[in-house]
């Protein structure tokens, strides 16, 4: 049992739900030590923090000063409280206290619904209900010594006036005299009365009632945790899925307002036209035919300032070609006057089949130009036409880009980036991938630095993959990396 000591009251700053560091004494109380709790002492506590609280006992330690907390009674369902740093510990009797007396943690005496436990021994100087007990006792110790037995008037009545019983068994006691140990015992009247041989066995008499069932049993503790089981096969790999359908093109953005047209200077007479070369066949790019003889030049007016170039907006979706106005008459040829700022960029119309080349026809006088309308924004790849075999197709991905230096991408279709390998070596990254490495590869390079003429771009010095293709500049071996390269690649 717990101890009680008088007046022990202490500040605590420890928080949570652990063992606790006593503080200094409260205003008007001593502490644990002054109250004369020893180390190891188990005492009563009780804490007390704003509205809450928490009744228990704890062993009290003398290093670091703590006290443990072993939880009765609290505002948290009896659990322990969770402390902020603000609470306040001491000692105190509580409601089970009262039912017992206790002399150093040791209960001796406990109340009970039916009376009273004692523990130890109980020294009576006075009396109880008149009686000297310490009188009396003495008497009581030679009770055995001088009781006579024998005495037929007190011990023979006394016999005789017992009640007469008629329900006597065989595992009934009665006192007995063995001669051969000339001592008293008791035996049963089965062992007294029959001492002859014995008998057969009767039959067995019939099973009796079931008794009530007992009590259940207290639940026994949780056994402890199994080691884990091995780590099981793992399943097969699932079906792929079908490929996702390509997104519809987008709408077609609006067509940006036509600008004035400014006065246009008359237009030289045009010379006459060289005979077409024949048509290369598709695939490699065919020899270029002879150029006809060039036309006189007309007399060109002099040139404005340039205005200042404005900023390239993004690109739309293609939009449909909007109409074309009427030609104006040609004017007298003035003064030249000074270049207005060029007009944002017009929508892209979608680009139709290639017509066959037609002859060429004499030269018209030349409408006013109208000014460049916005340029739209770039339209979402459309769906890639099976291949008839025969007629113009466009690449599935291509990119411009500058080689020297720090890579630039000039412009592009379907390309993430470039990685640049090492010098004069590349790796074009697509958006998406190919369906597989058998696609189609063209490229050129040139360096402005080393010469004007182009050379060509490896794709066949490393294998083609579906994601990328590695490229390789010709002129490497020169330590050159190319101004100018051009890739494009066609496949599913």
């Amino acid at each position: 049992m717990a101890k009680l000591f008088n007046r022990a009251k202490m500040t605590t700053s420890t928080t949570g739900t652990g063992t606790i560091t006593l503080g200094s004494a409260s205003s008007g109380f001593q502490s644990f030590a002054a109250a004369g709790v020893s180390n190891g002492d188990v005492v009563q506590y009780v804490i007390e923090e704003a509205n809450n609280f928490e009744i228990g006992t704890g062993t009290y330690s003398t290093s670091g000063t703590t006290l443990t907390r072993n939880v009765q009674e609290s505002s948290n369902s009896d659990n322990a409280i969770s402390l902020a740093g603000n609470a306040v510990v001491f000692i105190s009797a509580v409601a089970s206290d009262l039912n017992i007396l206790q002399d150093a943690g040791s209960t001796k005496v406990a109340a009970t619904s039916s009376g009273a436990t004692v523990t130890g021994n109980i020294a009576v100087s006075g009396t109880v209900d008149g009686r000297d007990i310490a009188t009396d006792g003495t008497k009581l110790d030679t009770v055995e010594t001088n009781a006579d037995v024998t005495d037929s008037s007190n011990v023979g009545s006394s016999l005789t006036g017992f009640a007469t019983g008629t329900d006597a068994g065989s595992s009934d006691l009665i006192p007995v005299y063995d001669v051969s140990a000339s001592a008293w015992e008791k035996q049963t009247i089965a062992n007294a009365a029959l001492q002859g041989p014995t008998g057969p066995t009767g039959p067995t008499g019939g099973t009796g009632p079931t008794g009530p069932t007992g009590q259940k049993g207290q639940k026994g503790e949780v056994g402890n945790t199994g080691p884990t089981g091995g780590t099981g096969p793992t399943g097969p790999t699932g079906p792929q899925g079908q490929k996702g359908q390509k997104g519809q093109t987008g709408s077609t953005g609006p067509t940006g307002s036509q600008g004035p047209t400014g006065p246009t200077g008359g237009t030289g007479p045009t010379g006459p036209t060289g005979q077409k070369g024949q048509k290369g066949e598709v695939g490699s790019t065919g020899s270029t035919g002879p150029t006809g003889p060039q036309g006189p030049t007309g007399s060109t007016g002099p040139t404005g300032s340039q205005g200042q170039k404005g900023q390239k907006g993004q690109t739309g979706s293609s939009g449909g070609t909007g109409p074309t106005g009427p030609t104006g008459p040609t004017g007298s040829q003035g003064p030249t006057g000074n270049t207005g700022p060029t007009g944002g960029t017009g929508p892209t119309g979608q680009k139709g089949q290639k017509g066959q080349k037609g002859q060429t026809g004499s030269s018209g006088g030349t409408g006013p130009t109208g000014p460049t309308g916005p340029t739209g924004q770039k339209g979402q790849k459309g769906q890639t036409g099976t291949f008839s075999g025969s007629g113009s197709y466009a690449a599935d991905a291509w990119v411009n880009f500058n080689g020297s230096g720090s890579v630039s991408i000039r412009d592009d279709e379907g390309v993430s980036s470039i990685t640049d390998v090492t010098t004069a070596q590349f790796r074009v990254n697509w958006s998406s991938n190919f369906g597989n490495a058998n696609y189609q590869v063209d490229g050129l390079g040139n360096n402005i630095n080393v010469g004007s003429e182009g050379s060509q771009i490896d794709t066949f010095r490393y294998s083609m993959l579906t994601s990328y293709v590695p490229i390789v500049y010709t002129r490497y071996a020169a330590g050159f990396d190319p101004t100018t390269c051009t890739i494009s690649a066609t496949g599913n």
